[in-house]
């Protein structure tokens, strides 16, 4: 099966909410963790509807007709640098999301200092060196990494069509169909036509039971075909085989949400909070970041084991249940198994700085 959920409740038992510090000048955690949740799935939407935005561009009559061109020609290069530019044109949606996080972070922090410091000036400032080159930085790896899962799914898929014998136009359909996935995704997609042209026999269409993310509304169709030992028709197989793969695209569409979103995020708000608190001159000892789980049972283990989580001041790293250390989620440094599809949060705490005695 592609996709399996661990539930961490059932090994950890109910969420105990952790305790709120009680000399911490903010507002009560689960207002600043809904604020970011909010945050969050907005901006999961408009890198959703960007990504499927670029699949459909590059699916579209007018792009393939050219398409099928070039690889009539041979010139599979310029034919993969058609994707390449609509990859560029995707890319902005991460500095896009960069700069709503970080001024929505400055915003909600200023709230928090301006209590006890009402004349300082707080605002993000996106022409910030530092600020700049996280933009820019995030932006060109989004453009590197998908530019290449994508390179490599339309050369697996090019290389099977030469192999089959495939003409220019069959050629094209092979290109439209490697869009939106990786190579590991065509390949199960493939897989999952080889087993429903493998009818006649019950251990074959119980096969196809497996694929998670098949469209249930030919599961009758299936259990028929197993019952009365038949073989699918072409047409069947095509229109079950293209409902997997726009499922499989949806699939990927919220995963590179997730991720994406998340990243860009967590990026941003940690630079907001450097930026004011660069500004101010909070010291180490008025900080506290605690690493907050998003706990609906889809959570990582390694997470889920981080139920209270906190740290002192801007440099300590947290420490998930597989001993890895990371300055915040999404930590670009960590390992992709600690950062993929994570949904984690951190949250940034100021206290109100101690008044000398007179």
């Amino acid at each position: 099966m592609e996709v399996a959920h661990l539930n961490i409740q059932a090994l950890f038992g109910p969420y105990q909410a952790p305790v709120k510090a009680p000399d911490l000048f903010c507002k009560a955690a689960s207002d600043e963790q809904l604020r970011i949740e909010r945050l969050v799935q907005r901006l999961e939407r408009s890198v959703k509807r960007a990504f499927l935005d670029f699949v459909r561009a590059v699916q579209s009559p007018d792009v393939l007709r050219d398409v099928a061109e070039l690889l009539g020609r041979g010139d599979i290069e310029a034919a993969l640098q058609v994707v390449d530019r609509y990859v560029a044109r995707m890319a902005p949606v991460v500095s896009e999301v960069f700069l709503i996080a970080a001024r929505e972070e400055v915003s909600a922090l200023a709230s928090q200092v301006r209590a006890w410091a009402p004349s300082t000036g707080i605002a993000f400032d996106p022409t910030n060196e530092r600020a700049a080159a996280l933009m820019r930085d995030a932006q060109l790896q989004f453009i590197r990494e998908m530019t290449q899962s994508q390179r490599e799914a339309i050369r697996q898929a090019i290389t099977q069509g030469l192999m089959d014998g495939a003409g220019p136009r069959d050629m094209a359909r092979q290109f439209r169909n490697a869009i939106g996935l990786t190579t590991e995704q065509l390949e199960t997609v493939d897989r999952y036509r080889r087993v429903l042209e493998g009818g006649q026999r019950v251990a074959v269409y119980d096969a196809a039971f497996d694929y998670d993310l098949r469209d249930r509304r030919f599961d009758p169709t299936l259990q028929r075909a197993r019952r009365e030992d038949k073989p699918l028709t072409p047409e069947q197989i095509d229109r079950m085989v293209e409902r997997y793969r726009q499922r499989y695209i949806a699939f990927r569409a919220e995963t590179i949400a997730i991720t994406e979103t998340g990243n860009a995020i967590s990026a941003a708000r940690q630079e907001g909070f450097d930026q004011i608190t660069e500004q101010i001159g909070i010291p180490d000892d008025q900080i506290e970041r605690e690493w907050r789980v998003n706990r609906d049972g889809r959570e990582r283990w390694s997470h889920g084991h981080m139920q209270v989580s906190r740290v002192q001041g801007r440099e300590a790293p947290f420490i998930t249940g597989n001993g890895v250390k990371m300055m915040r989620p999404h930590d670009p440094k960590g390992p992709a198994s600690e950062r993929i599809r994570c949904r984690c949060n951190q949250i940034f705490r100021i206290r109100k700085p101690e008044r000398n005695a007179t």
